[in-house]
């Protein structure tokens, strides 16, 4: 091979190595990069004529790489536009194809990707028991976004029947896993209790609370109520009224019950949720989303 084409290589698996810090789902070229990194090393794939990212992948994509069927199907649902100016335009029907060709050999993500068309009608007809189908596949796998969208399929029997026991078990996996959406999910389910889950409300502040310390707004405010009360969790109105605040910097409204609430507080104890707030925030940034 010559030079020139030796250096397009070279430039080629060091832009791989840079996008690294784009996230849509797992890095969809990480996979891609190593691949194209052991072809090299083999020698058993003509690089010599493609001059880009997406003209390697598709390549590889068509000779059947399952990893580079997702970076594909990630360039077409995204649209991709790198700085040598070859734009592929987003397409997410040509997405889906591609996604489709990679889950079908097992690939998580692509799996994951899927699923959520399906479950959204984007680029394919909207199907919620494909979607159910996908994510149960990516769940299986131990994908963290699947088992959650699964456990909310069976909570509200979505493309699946009804089952709130199967709803606990897939959110439990999720939210074992930090998922925040899911530690709220099963949260609330314990909070309400539900048929075949038993209301627990120390098991639901222990949900809530990992999810509203990773900045989900409802569970700031389902925590505060809970501490008002004194359910699952220490009476402390002080604390309280700093969830309040909290959950309302994220976005909640809280307007209504600040405003009861504050009946029952007197002036110091206001301040002193207003100080308290403010400490926990510096204590821990991730409780305002971003």
């Amino acid at each position: 091979m010559s030079k020139e084409g030796m250096f397009r290589i070279s430039v080629i698996l060091l832009i791989v190595g840079t996008l690294s810090s784009f996230s849509a789902g797992k890095d969809p070229f990480e996979k891609l990069g190593e691949r194209l990194k052991f072809l090299r090393e083999e020698g058993s794939f003509d690089f010599s004529t493609h001059n880009s990212i997406f003209g390697l992948a598709k390549a590889l994509a068509e000779q059947g790489d399952q990893h580079a069927q997702y970076a594909v199907a990630w360039m077409y649902y995204f649209g991709w536009k790198p700085d040598n100016g070859d734009e592929i335009l987003e397409d997410r029907e040509e997405a889906a194809i591609w996604y489709r060709k990679s889950a079908d050999q097992g690939n998580v993500e692509s799996q994951a990707h899927l699923g959520m068309m399906y479950g959204a009608g984007i680029g394919v007809k909207k199907s919620d028991k494909e979607a159910v189908m996908w994510y149960r596949k990516a769940a299986e796998q131990g994908h963290a976004g699947t088992q959650w969208l699964l456990g909310v399929s069976y909570d509200n029997g979505k493309g699946v029947k009804k089952n709130h026991k199967e709803a606990e078990k897939w959110l439990q996996l999720a939210a074992k896993q930090d998922h925040a959406a899911a530690q709220a999910d099963l949260g609330r389910i314990y909070y309400h209790g539900k048929k075949g889950v038993k209301k627990d409300m120390r098991k639901a502040a222990k949900w809530l609370l990992k999810a509203a310390e990773k900045g989900h707004a409802e569970s700031q405010y389902v925590i505060g109520r809970m501490h008002i009360f004194g359910n699952g969790v220490l009476e402390d109105h002080i604390l309280a009224w700093a969830w309040f605040n909290i959950a309302g910097a994220n976005g909640w409204d809280v307007s209504k019950i600040k405003h009861a609430f504050s009946e029952n507080l007197t002036y110091a104890q206001i301040t002193e949720g207003q100080k308290l707030s403010r400490e926990m925030v510096e204590a821990n940034p991730k409780l305002i989303s971003e």
